[in-house]
């Protein structure tokens, strides 16, 4: 007699039945009782040593086994004839594989494509040595809450000496006018600390980096050359040692940076940083500073050295460190903070989009698994086994997987080019360097959702009877919960576009504050070297102005140094005479702009109070100052402001206000008109320019004119983004304007989904109905009645999935007033226009099947 033999733990008996699972079906029995004793005998001879369980070694064991007998079922020969049957099965039903293949394909080239983007944003590591070690430095002000403020050049000094960086640098963008040989042109160039490529963990592609001794003041003139420049000017081996003129001034080329530090948007060279005189003091700030922190220093010790050096200042310095501090950023928050919510809120909605499509894809797959249940009951009558049915349900779901992943691959590369064409300047977050891990794992996903929606289908959408299969009873699918489904994410989607696309439009007609039309602009440098007085740097524009002029009489021209959407920010702080210091504390920032007699007319920016700027506002006449209409409402109220004495340097030199112009958005139509000071460009000229010529319906011949003036007048200077300003607007708003057509395009998408499956669903009715259709119209009932018996319940599940769907939307909307430009303003019923049509398309979908109803003979489904 055999003595018994221990149990199997209830974890181990698990473990075996789920990997038995693997197993097919006709060697499951044989399996189980083999790996049974296998257990077994592993348990017992563990029990010496007190375990109660096998080893983990004979647990792990079974799985591979199981593997490898369920492998030996798909031989090439048997998985050639299921591929093969496959496709003549969807040849046979044309209808359905075009339309589930290419709602896959089209989902998955969204989704690989918005991927692409995100990766290339937020995930791609940054090509710097141990790019995870890098911070941006800034200061911080409570006054300016979650903004970081630039740094002037001691506290970059100070930053320096801190041990918890093991190097610091900072820079500043600067233009330059390059010639190198006959070639003039305009370049962008940071001035930049001797420590840049130690910050940026990089070594030069050729030559040297930068030196301290570069950087003391009355140092060396050297340059490093990008790889982009080098290669316009020689091999960049060859270009080291060689001389480029920046803005008349001889520079030696020292080196050539590595590609890696040239993003889409980066410098054309760097000079080294040499601050003097003002722009060395600690009111001076300036700079943009990134650092690396020391080994062993984590962030949070980074942070507790700032506040300690912030301390350490404040005490030299009260006044200047009363209210400000320092923070400090990993490098990819500061570089994609401003993109990620909305690259996430995208992804987001394409990931609804795919859930629609999977539901909809299901629901045309249960119905063609119904229309199915015949053929499987007779395979399974001549012997079929479920694991043989099962196995070619698998080869279906991944030919229907594979050819979507295939052209949704194509559609993905394709959608790629078009959307970078799309970016103007792209930014350098923006990225769409294909990743060939987005493209399998979209590609792994849709042969999941292939596989996935078609076993599921089958199992639920064909009868578990042969028998009643055959005598064409086999049951049908309830769909209902995937139409309220996508219904419901339906209208979520088109509720958020359409408000969406009315912050566009909202957007849109907002006024800039000045007349864009036929109007271009080019800025010019000029360099110090020739043009080192005012009275020079006024002769140059006075000399330019006439020649345009004299080429029509009918043009203007003006000069400005922060052109509106185009030129950074110059913000001063500014106080009245009299003010006393803790008042003026509290003025918000103003931005300040030098501009000719003639900008304010040339622009169309209208004059509202006081007199226009005249050309003898110049260095021999009383400071006077221009304000905008934000800032004489937002100070002065109700006093009038003409004549008042504001001041906008140190030490203070007052201004007497001539004259309040029109508000204008100065950096884009989303954001509110700042406070703006506007000074005669003859009181203070500056070396970089922006010329604006108006010329009515000839914007083209103005171009020329400008281009050509400024050749004659010195051809060693180039004109940098000589373009139409109506083109300047358009570009402020390519963001809004680009996520708002990928929504558009997901919402139309979901929304022709949404019709497929209502038509799909009541379609279904209707067949299954015939006869009871057919028995009403012969006992005499009405054919309106008998319809609107029919789309009774569709009619309850589209209510439901709209209610479901406003009130999704409703919330989300709550939480994008902070986010959509105009939204807090829509009313809720322009946030539900677009609701009709949503309740259009699923009309338009219902008529086909309603109006059979109507068209039906009794005597045709009786017979």
């Amino acid at each position: 007699m055999k003595s018994p033999r221990p149990e199997l733990d209830r974890r181990s008996a698990l473990w075996l039945d789920y990997v038995a699972r693997i197993v097919p079906a006709e060697l499951r029995a044989d399996w189980l009782r083999e790996w049974t004793s296998e257990l077994w005998y592993s348990a017992s001879t563990a029990s010496d040593t007190g375990a109660r369980s096998p080893s983990l070694r004979a647990l792990i064991g079974a799985l591979p086994h199981a593997c490898y007998l369920r492998s030996q079922t798909f031989r090439m020969a048997t998985l050639r004839r299921d591929v093969a049957f496959a496709v003549r099965s969807y040849r046979r039903s044309p209808g359905y594989s075009a339309s589930t293949i290419v709602t896959l394909a089209l989902a998955s080239a969204g989704l690989t494509a918005v991927l692409t983007i995100v990766d290339g944003a937020l995930l791609r590591p940054y090509p710097y040595g141990d790019a995870d070690r890098m911070v941006e430095l800034a200061a911080t002000d409570p006054e300016r809450p979650g903004e970081a403020l630039r740094l002037s050049f001691p506290e970059v000094q100070a930053l320096e000496q801190s041990p918890a960086f093991a190097s610091v640098t900072a820079f500043d963008w600067e233009p330059f006018n390059a010639r190198q040989g006959e070639r003039t042109e305009w370049v962008g160039a940071n001035r930049v600390t001797a420590s840049v490529f130690t910050t940026f963990g990089l070594e030069p592609l050729a030559g040297r980096g930068f030196r301290p001794e570069d950087g003391i003041v009355g140092g060396p003139d050297v340059v490093v050359l990008s790889t982009a420049m080098a290669n316009r000017a020689g091999a960049p081996q060859g270009v080291v040692g060689s001389v480029v003129s920046l803005d008349g001034v001889p520079y030696e080329v020292v080196g050539v940076a590595p590609p890696e530090m040239a993003g889409p948007d980066g410098p054309d060279l760097w000079v080294p940083l040499r601050p003097t005189g003002t722009a060395a003091s600690v009111q001076s700030r300036w700079l943009t500073a990134y650092g690396r922190l020391a080994d062993g220093v984590s962030p949070e010790q980074a942070h507790a050295a700032l506040e300690s050096l912030r301390s350490g200042l404040a005490e030299q310095a009260p006044e200047d460190y009363e209210n400000r501090g320092f923070q400090l950023r990993s490098l990819r928050d500061a570089r994609a903070s401003e993109v990620r919510t909305p690259l996430l809120g995208l992804v987001a909605v394409l990931g609804l989009v795919y859930l629609i499509v999977v539901a909809n894809l299901a629901v045309l797959t249960a119905a063609r698994a119904g229309l199915r249940g015949h053929e499987f009951a007779v395979r399974t009558s001549l012997g079929a086994g479920r694991d043989q049915l099962r196995r070619q349900l698998i080869v279906e779901g991944f030919v229907l997987g594979g050819v979507a992943a295939l052209i949704g691959a194509i559609g993905a590369h394709w959608l790629l080019g078009v959307l970078s064409g799309a970016v103007p300047e792209s930014p350098e977050w923006f990225s769409t360097r294909a990743n060939s891990w987005i493209f399998a794992g979209v590609a792994a996903a849709l042969v999941a959702t292939g596989v996935g929606v078609t076993l599921l289908a089958h199992r639920t959408g064909s009868g578990p009877s042969p028998a009643r299969a055959l005598r064409g009873q086999a049951r049908g699918v309830p769909r209902d919960a995937l139409v309220l489904t996508q219904i419901a994410m339906t209208t979520l989607l088109v509720l958020g576009t359409g408000s969406l696309g009315l912050s566009l439009r909202t957007l849109s007609d907002v006024q800039p504050g000045f007349d864009a039309t036929d109007r271009v602009a080019g800025t010019i440098q000029l360099p110090t070297s020739r043009y080192d007085t005012d009275a020079s740097v006024i002769a140059f524009f006075d000399e330019v102005s006439e020649r345009v002029r004299s080429s029509d009489p009918r043009s203007d021209v003006g000069a400005v140094t922060r052109l509106p959407f185009r030129s950074g920010v110059n913000n001063v702080l500014w106080w009245e005479d009299g003010q006393s210091e803790d008042a003026f504390r509290t003025n918000p920032a103003a931005e300040l702009n030098s501009v000719s007699e003639a900008y304010f007319a040339t622009m169309g920016i209208p004059l509202l109070r006081g007199r226009p700027m005249e050309s003898s506002d110049d260095g021999r006449a009383e400071d006077v100052v221009w304000i905008n209409e934000s800032l004489a409402a937002g100070y002065f109220g109700t006093r009038n402001p003409i004549g008042a004495l504001l001041s906008y340097q140190y030490p203070p030199r007052f201004a007497r206000v001539a004259g309040v112009v029109a508000d204008v958005h100065q950096q884009g139509l989303d954001q509110v008109p700042p406070y703006q000071l506007y000074a005669p460009y003859r009181q203070r000229p500056t070396t970089r320019v922006s010329l604006v010529v108006s010329l009515p319906d000839r914007a083209d011949v103005a171009a020329d004119a400008l281009r050509s003036s400024v050749a004659e007048v010195d051809p060693d200077l180039a004109i940098a983004n000589l373009s139409y300003l109506s083109d300047s607007i358009h570009r402020s708003l390519w963001a809004l304007r680009f996520a708002t057509t990928l929504l558009v395009a997901c919402g139309m998408f979901a929304l022709v989904l949404a019709g497929i499956g209502v038509s799909g669903v009541l379609s279904q009715a209707v067949t299954h109905r015939r006869k009871e259709i057919g028995i009403r119209f012969a006992l005499g009932a009405p054919a309106p009645s008998v319809a609107r018996l029919i789309g009774r319940r569709l009619g309850a599940v589209v209510t439901l999935g709209l209610s479901i769907g406003i009130v999704a939307a409703l919330l989300v909307g709550r939480l994008a007033e902070r986010t959509v430009y105009g939204f807090a303003e829509q009313s809720v019923a322009e946030q539900l226009a677009p609701l009709a049509l949503v309740l259009v398309t699923g009309l338009l979908a219902a008529a086909p099947s309603l109006l059979r109803v109507l068209r039906t003979e009794a005597s045709s489904v009786l017979n």
